[in-house]
């Protein structure tokens, strides 16, 4: 098997096609931002008043402390809210300087997508990866929350061509695009304690492309140093402000919690006010760390005494991340119905086009290992193996959402595009045909 070849510089056509898939992304979010009101000061109740208020706050020299308590926190992981100070510091607290900067992301994206696909893989399975992710109803309308996934995502993928760039046949000489690579997993991380996975998904990657056990030690020890750079610093905040040796948020062990609890169905509807009620109130000096540990001990032993039960979770948290739409961002946008600003058409609309392109996306990805037996090769390995890792984060330690599956879907289309490309050369040999390759 050989190599997904590196391109050191890009055809002037691939330059054009993927301008033009950024160009088409952007607009297509900047129009959405236009139109969208999903302001987090408009009464809701969900994370984005956290980020928006929080970020407000550091911007105006004020402390890292919880809007809702006004104590020092580690609830949520800052690196969002670090994002979204820099911007309101730079532009004005404005919800659209939060809803520019997703669009751009997003649009960003589309575009590091478009290189993966092209060093995975060829020029036409780029061009289709790229445009359907352009166009993705659910990614298009998620910019205009003042939610994390949008930064997540881009860093995410970022991080995964900056582990293929670095994978060289025999050759201990990129250490450089090693050390980006772990410094994109920190900040990752920092955003959602997910980016962690970069650090298992990297090596994966390059012990299963043989690379040399001894240079993949190296490169995986250069990139946990690399992203302790970033994550460190804030643990040890942490430990001094909330006298806890947190890693990165003391939402984990609620989190966990939520998947291991006698009354967890596999989403995010478990009732964690039970677990509140017993080691809150949040409004107590502490409180956090209690509740993490609580949630953490509880999860566990719920774990240890219904192995049946956790073997049942396992497939209800896997519907509940896939097989449950893709109708999280609207959900988002209008709070679950509570700050409606759609037509009860348009909204209907909206809903079919997000749930249908998700949906075909996600089923022809599917054929990407069936096309990967017939014709072998390394290039599906990468999203492969960063699918697998997310999924199983989800459906083994946390819960499933339909909105932690955002994070993913660049994934898809690069497996959907690369399946498109090439229908023939799937379905040909199948058939008993010779096609060249």
């Amino acid at each position: 098997m050989s190599l997904p070849s590196v391109r050191v510089t890009l055809p002037r056509a691939d330059v054009w096609w993927m301008a033009a898939a950024v160009a088409l992304a952007l607009l297509l979010r900047i129009v959405w931002v236009l139109y969208a009101t999903a302001d987090p000061l408009d009464g809701r109740f969900n994370d984005s008043v956290f980020y928006h208020v929080v970020a407000t706050h550091l911007a105006e020299g004020g402390s890292y402390t919880n809007p809702f308590t006004f104590l020092p926190t580690a609830q949520f992981a800052p690196g969002y809210p670090f994002f979204l100070t820099g911007l309101y510091w730079l532009f004005g607290s404005h919800l659209t300087v939060a809803e520019v900067a997703n669009a751009v992301l997003g649009a960003a994206t589309v575009g590091v997508v478009y290189l993966l696909a092209l060093r995975l893989f060829d020029s036409i399975s780029a061009r289709i990866a790229a445009f359907l992710l352009a166009v993705f109803p659910g990614q298009v309308l998620f910019v205009s929350v003042v939610y994390s996934e949008t930064l997540f995502t881009f860093l995410f993928v970022l991080g995964l061509l900056l582990a293929l760039v670095a994978r060289r046949p025999a050759t201990d000489g990129r250490w450089h695009w090693v050390l980006a690579f772990g410094l994109v997993a920190g900040a990752a991380a920092l955003v959602r304690g997910a980016g962690l996975g970069l650090l298992l998904i990297g090596p994966a990657y390059w012990a299963l492309t043989r690379l040399d056990w001894r240079v993949g030690v190296r490169w995986s020890a250069l990139a946990i140093v690399a992203a302790g750079l970033l994550v460190v610093p804030w643990t040890v905040r942490n430990a001094i402000t909330m006298d806890a040796p947190l890693l990165i948020s003391s939402s984990a062990g609620v989190n966990f919690w939520q998947g291991h609890n006698e009354d967890a169905t596999g989403g995010d509807d478990a009732a964690v006010g039970r677990l509140l009620d017993e080691h809150g109130p949040l409004t107590e000096l502490g409180a956090e760390v209690r509740v993490s540990d609580a949630g953490f001990r509880g999860g566990l032993r719920f774990a240890a005494t219904h192995p049946g039960e956790e073997l049942l979770l396992i497939g209800k948290k896997f519907r509940a991340l896939y097989l449950s739409g893709d109708l999280a961002a609207l959900d988002l946008n209008e709070a679950s119905g509570q700050r409606t600003f759609m037509s009860s058409g348009l909204r209907s609309a909206l809903k079919y086009l997000s749930d249908s392109f998700y949906y075909a996306v996600f089923f022809v990805a599917l054929l990407a290992p069936l096309r990967w037996v017939v014709q072998r090769g390394e290039g599906p390995l990468l999203p492969l193996i960063a699918i697998i890792a997310l999924t199983l984060g989800h459906v083994v330690l946390f819960f499933g959402s339909p909105r932690y599956h955002f994070p993913m879907m660049p994934l898809f289309c690069l497996l959907a595009g690369w399946t498109l490309a090439s229908l023939p050369q799937l379905w040909a040999p199948l058939a008993g045909r010779r096609v060249d390759v």
